[in-house]
């Protein structure tokens, strides 16, 4: 006997109910009220509609982050780590991390700052907002910085507070350059959000860096030189250079490549180089991820001067493993590669290199691997889980950019290094 359909009535009645519940959810995520929360949250992830909203409602609560006994307040970059990791891993791999970031978010002390609340603190602000922002910064100002950053993005457009944001940052990277690294974050998170819920990741980064950079000089990247017509400013020509020591031509060929319109390419050998020793609790590797993010917000003269430090000093050497070249094996069973990756993120056995390396010589998409990776985290029950979600989201959108070809290498070093 055929089911009878709901009646408008009856589906409109649901569906103003879900609101209700939704709107509640994002009501107690601004309390302590943890146990209420997660039990709506329980009934929303079922409907896989709910999973985006719930997510930009996070960064937007979690960008607030603020505690006057941290130096560093690592709430935001967790939250948008975490949203990268959610772009790779679907809704159908990522409800176990996005439940764990949920329930973190309870843990965080955070201010109350609205997008309407900062629109108004923004149209009061005179003048250019521009140069006072880094003045504001400079003076150790975080109250006015973060309204000069909304001005800026209210009458300049998002992308002008942006590079604003992070250009400041390079003025003095910090310990473990996490000056840099946040302020991407910020800008990234912003990014998602869109204007002018954008306005408070941006405020919160100008704070921020309000706090770390006052009395720091201005960044004042090298002039720009174009580099010679004729130079070869291909990936196989930077290789070579970099295996010869050649560092005028590496020079010329970073010049280059941060005038050109694909940024993001050039940073290929540089992941490899830290995918190699992504140094402690993962900083290197998190720091060339988010230089290679940063790329599309910088001037040439900016990018440039940043490749150029990078280059010199986070690698060692930069070419890929050729012990790590996947090789095709016919006959190889796709399904039993993936259950052995399941064991290794499941019980660290067999070893990540072996079980990762046998699922990409069988044939299983690098796709379908990452979201295997998202996926496991949620039986992840030790370890310092903000530098742990950091790092690991670094190693995949390493992973992802460099391709199923050199895949193996930044994905076996990072699941070898963090507990779980």
């Amino acid at each position: 006997m055929q089911e009878p359909e709901p009646s408008r009535s009856s589906a409109a009645s649901f569906a103003r109910m879900a609101d209700r519940e939704f709107g509640r959810f994002l009501q107690l995520l601004y309390t302590y009220e943890h146990r209420k929360a997660m039990g709506l949250f329980d009934k929303l992830v079922e409907d896989d509609e709910n999973f985006w909203p719930i997510a930009d409602a996070l960064l937007l609560v979690c960008a607030n982050h603020q505690d006057a006994k941290l130096t560093v307040p690592h709430g935001l970059q967790t939250l948008e780590a975490a949203r990268e990791m959610f772009t790779v891993g679907g809704t159908e791999a990522s409800p176990g991390l996005l439940r764990f970031v949920v329930l973190y978010s309870f843990s965080l002390i955070k201010r109350d700052w609205t997008a309407t609340y900062l629109q108004r603190q923004a149209s009061g602000v005179k003048g250019d907002p521009g140069p006072a922002l880094w003045e504001a910064i400079h003076a150790g100002q975080p109250d006015r910085a973060a309204a000069l950053a909304c001005a800026l993005a209210a009458k300049e457009g998002f992308d002008a507070a942006a590079h604003a944001l992070v250009r400041a940052s390079l003025a003095d990277l910090g310990r473990l350059a996490h000056n840099f690294t946040l302020a991407v974050s910020y800008v990234e998170a912003g990014r998602a959000l869109g204007m002018p819920g954008a306005l408070v990741p941006l405020a919160n980064g100008a704070h921020f860096l309000a706090t770390t950079l006052r009395s720091a000089g201005p960044f004042k990247p090298e002039e720009f030189v174009a580099p010679p017509q004729d130079l070869d400013e291909n990936m196989e020509s930077l290789q070579r250079a970099l295996s010869d020591g050649d560092y005028a031509v590496v020079h010329q060929i970073l010049r280059g490549h941060a005038a050109a319109q694909d940024r993001e390419r050039v940073f290929e050998p540089l992941l490899i180089g830290v995918a190699k020793d992504p140094g402690f609790l993962g900083h290197n590797m998190i720091l060339a991820h988010s230089a290679r993010l940063a790329a599309k917000y910088l001037a040439k003269d900016e990018l440039a001067h940043l490749l150029w430090k990078f280059y010199r000093t986070l690698g060692k050497s930069y070419g890929y493993p050729q012990d790590l070249a996947i090789r095709e094996r016919a006959g190889a069973d796709p399904q039993a590669a993936i259950t052995g990756l399941k064991s290794t993120l499941q019980h660290r056995t067999p070893p990540a290199l072996a079980t990762i390396g046998q699922c990409l010589e069988a044939g299983v998409p690098l796709d379908g691997i990452l979201k295997q990776i998202v996926g496991g985290y949620s039986g992840w029950r030790v370890g310092e889980k903000e530098h742990t979600i950091i790092y690991l989201n670094a190693a995949i959108q390493t992973a992802h950019f460099l391709g199923r070809d050199k895949a193996l290498l930044p994905l076996t070093v990072a699941l070898q290094q963090l507990p779980f």
